[in-house]
């Protein structure tokens, strides 16, 4: 059982840490994106 919660504890670190990685990623390039859309549209 506790080898159990071991596992289980050890997939949702691993999960939430992928799943915020992947978020961080998006808006970096989301925002890198809009970014280069405002100045090609202002210029």
């Amino acid at each position: 059982m506790l080898f159990f919660w071991f596992f289980f504890g050890f997939f949702l670190v691993f999960f939430w840490f992928s799943f915020g990685f992947f978020l961080v990623f998006f808006w970096f390039f989301f925002g890198f994106f809009w970014f280069f859309f405002g100045l090609f549209y202002f210029i």
